[in-house]
């Protein structure tokens, strides 16, 4: 198993962007930069087969559901959770946030997701950033999820420095050897060299 990059996306001004379709594998993890044109409603994270699943909607029919921890709180709100989304309803707090999450990713299971974040808060340093701790799930058992993205409802715009990554577990290994490197086979006591792309026996 090696990790690769599998897609990614920036904002445009709108109020979603997303990584377009990448090669489907098996376990994703994903980085993320939101700049928001204004704190006020919630960021969501969506993903999907081909295209965002945005169905349903909030609280009906929806194919999202999350717990949250927003600040390492252990009274309100400790156990903050909602179903039936159509998204994952994130936490919005300042302008400026930075994800980092995990998603396993099996065709024929329901996605589990594990998702840190970091969000800015009031600006400079006598206001300390706020957090948000959640598990989620897409509720798809039919196909593995080969694009996300996120959506800023209303009329909140994500910048063009809003971006996200994806790497996935499925790469292959690669190994990067330049010309003129010697190879020493220890079972046959050989050495090789590198030239023009083809191994010769020294």
């Amino acid at each position: 198993m090696a990790w690769i990059k599998a897609g990614s996306g920036n904002g445009t001004g709108a109020v979603s962007f997303d990584t377009g379709t990448f090669t489907a594998n098996t376990f994703l993890t994903f980085m993320s930069y939101i700049e928001r044109s204004a704190d006020a409603t919630n960021t969501e994270f969506r993903m999907g087969n081909n295209t965002i699943d945005s169905s349903g909607t909030d609280g009906t029919d929806g194919n999202y559901a999350r717990r949250r921890n927003a600040d390492y709180n252990t009274t309100n709100p400790r156990d903050d959770v909602t179903i039936d989304q159509n998204g994952i309803n994130l936490r919005t707090a300042g302008t400026n946030e930075f994800f980092f999450g995990h998603i396993v990713n099996i065709s024929s299971e329901e996605k589990l997701i594990i998702m840190h974040q970091c969000a800015q808060g009031s600006a400079d340093a006598t206001n300390a950033p706020y957090s948000g701790e959640f598990v989620a799930k897409w509720d798809n058992t039919s196909n593995q999820a080969n694009i996300v993205g996120f959506y800023s409802g209303g009329s909140n715009t994500l910048s063009s420095t809003s971006n996200v990554s994806v790497i996935g577990s499925d790469g292959t290994d690669e190994l990067n050897v330049q010309d003129g490197a010697i190879y020493y086979e220890t079972d046959t006591n050989k050495e090789f060299l590198l030239s023009n792309n083809t191994w010769t026996e020294l």
